[in-house]
Parts: C-alpha cells; sequence; structure tokens
C-alpha cells in the first residue's frame, strides 16, 4: 500500500519527527528534511509499480498458458490444414457392399459429410449407426451433449470426443438397402495436421427413388417438354409387331385422340388396362391383379382418352374402336430425360371410315369442305379412295416407285393404281378421283396401273410421271 510506504519512508528518514510526535506536537521541521522525505515518498511508490517490461513478461506467460492448453495437435506449435474432397461410389449391384471411406478429424474441429446421387441430387441420410462415447454426429455423443440427432437431410456433421480417436460408421441413406462404411481417425504428432473439412459423397446406384421424384422426394418435371404426334393404327395390322408405344411421365397427361382419315372423331367403345400402373380418365387406383375395363355405350362415347402414369413401369392399355374389329394396342412407356421426351397431345388415325357421321345435306355437300369426286364414263365409286387420299393405304398395298415430281407417293392395290400428291391429271384418263377440303391434295385411281402420267402442278407447269411396280 502506498500509505504504508510513506511511514516507512519518514520513519527511515526522520526518527526524531517520530519520537517528538510520540512526547510532543509536532512542529516545523527543517526544510531538507521535508525534501528528503518526499523523496523517499516516491521512491517507494516507484517501486511497487510494476514496469512496462515485466506487465509484457507477464502477458505472454498467461498467452502461452492460453495457448498450449488449446493448441490443435500434439506439440503447441501444430496447425491444422482443412481440406475438401470427393468421393465417388459406384455400387456393383445389390449383393456387393459399399468399399469404406477414410476419413480424418481433429480435436475442437467440425467436419461434414455431404451425400448425392451421381447426377447431383441431394440423397438424405436415413441413419447412422456410431459409437457415441468416441464421436459425434449431429451434437449426438460425446460427454456433456445431451441433444437429440436433427433432421439430417443430405448432411451429417462429425467431431471427435477425444484427441485420439480410432472408431467406425455405418450411414444408411434413404432407400438404399447397403450402409456405407466409414473409417474415422483422430489425433497426430505432426505439425501439420490434415483434416477432412467437408466430403462430399456421390453415389450412383440402382437403388429405386421414388417415381418420378428427386432423392429428396421433389416431383422432377423440369426436363419435360411435352410433345405431339400423330400416329396410324389398324387395329388387325400387325406387320409392325401390332403395338405402339405411348411414352409418359410423372406429372404429364397425355391426351390420345383418334380419328379416320377425313379426320373424322372415332368413337370409343372399350378401354382395359392395369389398374394402379396407369390410370385412364381419372386418379391412380390401388394396383391390383387382373384388368379394369372401361365401356361406353350410345352418345356417351368419347373420341379421346386421358392417360397418367402411377408407377415407373411399361404397360399395356387396350382400346376397342366403335364399329372397328381388334383392338389398339399401346404400350405406355415411361420418357426418360436426354433420352425421350413424353407425349403431350398423341392423334391416332384409324384406318376406315368412323361410325360418327354429321348429317348429310344438300348444302354441306355443295361446300368447299366435301370430296369432290371426278368421273370418266365408266366410273365406280371406290369407298378406299379416301383412305390413300389421308396417306391411310388399307392393308395389303404395295408402294409404287414414280419420278419425276415431287411429294408424289403411289400404292398398288386390288389390282389398280393409286397415285397422290399436289398435282392434276393431264393424261391419260382416269377412273376416279377424290380431293382434300382445301383441294390442294389429289388422288386418281387407274385400273389397271399405268406407267406414264402428264400432268400439271399448281403453277401450270406440266411434267411426266414415270411409275414402276
Amino acid at each position: 500500500m502506498k500509505f504504508s510506504a510513506a511511514l516507512l519512508a519518514l520513519a527511515l528518514v526522520s526518527p526524531t519527527v517520530l519520537s517528538a510526535q510520540e512526547n510532543q506536537p509536532a512542529g516545523p521541521t527543517d526544510p531538507a528534511e521535508i525534501e528528503a522525505l518526499r523523496r523517499a515518498v516516491a521512491a517507494a511508490e516507484a517501486a511497487e509499480v510494476a514496469s512496462p517490461e515485466d506487465i509484457e513478461r507477464l502477458r505472454q506467460l498467461e498467452l502461452d498458458a492460453e495457448a498450449a492448453r488449446n493448441a490443435p495437435g500434439y506439440a503447441n506449435d501444430a496447425r491444422f490444414n482443412m481440406r475438401t474432397r470427393r468421393v465417388d461410389l459406384i455400387s456393383d449391384g445389390q449383393g456387393t457392399p459399399h468399399r469404406t471411406i477414410d476419413m480424418v478429424l481433429a480435436e475442437g474441429i467440425i467436419s461434414s459429410v455431404a451425400f448425392y446421387d451421381h447426377t447431383g441430387q441431394p440423397w438424405p441420410v436415413q441413419s447412422v449407426a456410431f459409437d457415441r462415447s468416441r464421436v459425434a454426429v449431429n451434437n449426438d455423443g460425446c460427454e456433456g451433449q445431451a441433444a437429440p440427432m436433427s433432421d439430417m437431410g443430405n448432411v451429417i456433421v462429425l467431431s471427435p470426443c477425444t484427441f485420439w480417436t480410432t472408431t467406425n460408421l455405418q450411414v444408411l441413406l434413404s432407400g438404399e438397402s447397403r450402409p456405407i462404411p466409414f473409417a474415422i481417425s483422430s489425433g497426430t504428432r505432426e505439425a501439420d495436421i490434415q483434416v477432412d473439412g467437408l466430403v462430399t459423397v456421390a453415389l450412383q446406384s440402382d437403388a429405386a427413388r421414388p417415381f418420378g421424384r428427386d432423392r429428396l422426394g421433389n416431383l422432377d418435371t423440369s426436363w419435360v417438354r411435352p410433345v405431339s404426334r400423330t400416329l396410324t393404327i389398324d387395329p388387325i395390322d400387325y406387320s409392325n409387331g401390332g403395338t405402339y408405344p405411348v411414352f409418359v411421365a410423372p406429372g404429364v397427361t397425355t391426351d390420345i385422340g383418334f380419328m379416320d382419315g377425313n379426320r373424322q372423331p372415332w368413337p370409343i367403345a372399350e378401354i382395359a388396362f392395369a389398374p394402379g400402373i396407369v390410370a385412364v380418365n381419372g386418379p391412380c387406383d390401388e394396383e391390383a391383379g387382373g384388368v379394369k375395363t372401361i365401356a361406353f355405350d350410345g352418345e356417351d362415347q368419347p373420341t379421346t382418352m386421358y392417360l397418367t402414369p402411377c408407377q415407373d413401369t411399361t404397360a399395356t392399355v387396350s382400346v376397342r374402336m366403335a364399329g372397328r374389329a381388334g383392338a389398339l394396342s399401346l404400350v405406355i412407356t415411361p420418357a426418360r430425360s436426354g433420352i425421350v421426351q413424353p407425349d403431350g397431345t398423341l392423334s391416332v388415325v384409324v384406318p376406315g371410315n368412323s361410325p360418327y357421321r354429321a348429317p348429310a345435306t344438300a348444302a354441306t355437300a355443295a361446300g368447299p369442305g366435301a370430296p369432290s369426286y371426278r368421273t370418266t364414263p365408266n366410273f365406280t365409286h371406290d369407298r378406299f379412295l379416301d383412305e390413300f387420299l389421308f396417306g391411310t393405304p388399307p392393308q395389303g398395298a404395295t408402294r409404287a416407285t414414280i419420278t419425276g415430281g415431287q411429294g408424289i407417293e403411289g400404292w398398288v392395290f386390288d389390282g389398280a393404281l393409286y397415285i397422290r400428291g399436289a398435282f392434276t391429271v393431264l393424261n391419260p384418263a382416269y377412273d376416279a378421283n377424290a380431293q382434300s377440303r382445301e383441294g390442294t391434295l389429289s388422288v386418281y385411281k387407274y385400273g389397271p396401273p399405268v406407267s406414264r402420267i402428264l400432268a400439271t402442278d399448281a403453277s401450270g407447269r406440266e411434267f411426266v410421271l414415270s411409275i414402276t411396280y
């Protein structure tokens, strides 16, 4: 204390003053004695204040002790290097285990592992098996960490419980049947500590994912660009195998409209399909064995059906057209990103004449949309003209080779030549012909077939067609 130091200095410098204080009241003192007393008090006070050098040495000792307590490694000057890396795993079938992934941790360092599939979609973790006395996973484990494991998503966070650790983890991803093993270690005597800060695991596996959804369960339709196309299907023509693919995708409803060669709607009589595999004109049913049928009668017969896939698998849907023998077999095929897009609208042309006919009147027969037939004296009506006109020749027709014109097609059927295109015949005379509703496309019948035809195009230019069979 400064006060005790002052008393000590006073006693050493002026004992006579002290004795005088004991025997009688203090009186005036000599100025020299007062100056000596002041200097003694100042010296005592200075001796009790630490020098800057002493204070610096004390602070360094305290910081050195703190550094030693919190050093990340075996030595006080150890340093750690956080590294990030990717591990690619490719499964070799459900019976083959995944290879072990080595991972280095460090006391006081938080490390993480993120899981993805080979396309980069996050893959959630279902469960983790580990020794809680050796390592903590998502704040679960080690003494004093009683917090329950939170929703992991596709990331787990790891930290060792002690400086030296040797243990393992077993990580099971959602939907997988095999866990991914990890060999965990921590602790080293090296000055530079290599620590796994972030490891990403990309797994290419044949494990099923939710139909049409990513690994997080979200509907993935980012790649879908539905297309429109036209098919010509003859229910009794099996030259191509008798089945026709319809490409479908989750979240996409495919509408299929049926018509004849004149673009007249063709009513549907019955639809047969596997319930729970594909949905027709409604939501998905519970999967059940057998066939579900939907029948339509009378005026309630639709001409369009709506398909929605319920599972990621191939199925068949049979459609029986009103007044038509046989049934159309549609193969419901899952579309694939980068391979084939799903059908948004599919128009199916069925050869023949639809039983659906608008009432014919004198006005409609004379209208510009009605087919126009030109005849010769020996003309007899041919019911196949419309089928050839719309490019859907009947079964048994064979193609003819035509040169000399653009976009002209020919077929030989039942001993007659049918030739179709945007042209007008000049010579020889034909047996019968028909025109499209717009008047731009014509079909001509020659029976027996001819080998040369003189014709004109829309601009009036003459040209010669050569036909071989």
